[in-house]
């Protein structure tokens, strides 16, 4: 499916009540999307549109090609990388996740030099892709970095308070490469 909306076709998509979006290819210019409790499952090298800064479930499931971020990007629901890369972009879009991330194996998110912000578990079976990224966990209660997959983070920082938010338990290796 390609989904194409515009000033010269104006519309919006709303997710309000939950449903499932499969789509291959973004286009358009206006934010015409109500993120809801809907998922979005893009299928289809594609970058995300730049008006639409908030989604509620992402996946990317996309053998073999890539999903570019067109702006800074926050998921109030939870990232999963299905299949296929991810990616900040080269011009270091951020990226806040506030319910948990999945990268299963064989996908991939690369974090170029951008902000990256977990608020709840980061499960990683696959490829996480450091670069010069600054990776923030700042959940308000207990979090887990996991998966299969050892992680390196380049800057990581530990960013809950202390009076609402629970430990965070490394559950697999995880490196640090600078700070």
């Amino acid at each position: 499916m390609k989904l194409g909306l515009n000033g010269s076709s104006p519309g919006i998509l709303d997710m309000t009540s939950g449903g499932t979006l499969i789509c291959n290819i973004f286009t358009g210019s206006d934010p015409f999307l109500t993120p809801g409790t809907g998922v979005i499952k893009v299928t289809g090298t594609t970058a995300l549109l730049a008006p639409i800064a908030t989604y509620n479930n992402l996946q990317i499931n996309i053998s073999g090609g890539t999903v570019t971020l067109a702006a800074d990007i926050t998921m109030n629901g939870t990232l999963d990388v299905m299949a296929g890369t991810l990616t900040t972009s080269a011009s270091n879009y951020a990226l806040t996740v506030n319910g948990a991330a999945t990268i299963s194996s064989g996908a991939t998110l690369t974090a170029n030099a951008s902000a990256v912000s977990f608020k709840s578990n980061f499960s990683n079976s696959g490829t996480f892709t450091q670069g010069t990224s600054t990776v923030t966990f700042n959940g308000t209660g207990t979090q887990t970095i996991g998966g299969t997959t050892a992680t390196t983070f380049y800057n990581l920082t530990f960013n809950n308070d202390p009076a609402t938010a629970g430990d965070v338990t490394l559950a697999t290796n995880n490196y640090i490469a600078s700070n």
